[in-house]
């Protein structure tokens, strides 16, 4: 069990139509079965406490938290 004292990040990642190509938000889009094998690749890890994913059509968003070590891993 998780020490619920333990310091940890937050983690934000995001890219929107501002600050990126269509091409590239279209490889980023997180939704149906990518979202569900992107959520069973970080959580076996113990690493990432909470994990909230925004993926629309004009942007996507990682809120994620952690130990220190849960950055490396997005």
């Amino acid at each position: 069990m998780r020490d619920a004292n333990a310091p940890f990040e937050l983690v934000v990642f995001g890219m929107s139509f501002r600050t990126a190509p269509f091409e590239v938000l279209e490889r980023a889009a997180l939704g149906g079965e990518r979202l569900e094998r992107f959520h069973n690749r970080m959580s076996p890890s113990g690493m990432i406490r909470d994990l909230c994913v925004v993926s629309t059509s004009n942007r996507t968003e990682i809120y994620a938290s952690g130990d220190a070590a849960a950055s490396d891993m997005l």
